[in-house]
């Protein structure tokens, strides 16, 4: 087990050197959601099982879902004349610096959200 953190930790590093956010997420599909006054992104939310939906908390929108096929999300910077494939969107987030905080298959006990993007700077 232990291994197997270090080498997502390795990941993760090899990634952020590349200004690439990229995570496990497992095969759960998780949408991203954004507050738009704080710049806070969440990768992943909470379900309620009783009424069978996502629970989008207060002040967030939902910006996208990932397919997760590969069980990973990435996140890369572009610009307008970066070339992307016709199957993914693009969106528009307001410049700055991030912080990623990943939570999934750290911690033992972990729930939604997976991470969190904080607007630092």
């Amino acid at each position: 087990m232990l291994k197997l953190r270090l080498e997502k930790c390795k990941r993760w590093k090899t990634m952020l050197n590349k200004e690439c956010l990229h995570g496990f997420v497992g095969n759960s599909c998780p949408t991203l959601i954004i507050n738009r006054t704080t710049g806070e992104i969440i990768i992943g939310t909470e379900y309620n099982d009783i009424l069978d939906e996502e629970i989008i908390p207060e002040g967030f929108e939902v910006l996208t879902s990932v397919c997760t096929d590969l069980w990973w999300y990435s996140i890369i910077p572009c610009t307008k004349d970066t070339k992307i494939n016709n199957r993914y969107k693009r969106h528009k987030i307001e410049a700055g610096k991030y912080r990623l905080e990943h939570y999934y298959g750290i911690l033992d006990k972990c729930k939604h959200p997976y991470a969190k993007i904080v607007k630092i700077g």
